[in-house]
């Protein structure tokens, strides 16, 4: 369940900024989709209504809105971030929703599942059956 690791990732000092409202989802999930990137998943969806950024050891899962957590750190939104990569890789059916330093993790909607892409190849490194599975690797380590 994604509020359970969702804890416990605060528990290890995850930085998130406020919840994000249904309205302000919906909205940024349309405007992916109308560019024929996927939706944000209803799974992504829950995250961001407990946390609408999240920060946690080098690795940041995107909002609907840009996400200052440190003075000169700040996370762009998932629109924003999407739009550019998608002006360099064809993000057709997948949402691009973190990044980690070398890595960066997408969902694809046709495989209804997430990866891992190496961040500057964009070539797949691992595939995660869910986002508990993908968040609960990172809160391991």
């Amino acid at each position: 369940m994604i509020q359970n690791v969702f804890t416990m990732l605060l528990q290890q000092g995850a930085v998130i900024s406020a919840p994000a409202d249904k309205r302000t989802v919906q909205l940024a999930s349309s405007m992916l989709a109308s560019n024929r990137m996927a939706s944000i998943p209803a799974e992504y969806q829950q995250l961001l209504e407990l946390a609408n950024g999240l920060v946690y050891n080098g690795f940041e899962f995107f909002g609907t809105k840009d996400f200052a957590y440190r003075d000169e750190a700040k996370l762009p939104n998932i629109a924003d971030v999407n739009l550019d990569v998608n002006a360099d890789a064809d993000l057709t059916g997948q949402v691009l929703i973190g990044r980690g330093q070398n890595e960066l993790f997408l969902y694809d909607e046709n495989k209804d599942d997430y990866f891992a892409a190496d961040r500057l190849t964009m070539s797949k490194i691992r595939r995660y059956k869910n986002l508990e599975i993908l968040l609960n690797t990172i809160a391991v380590g």
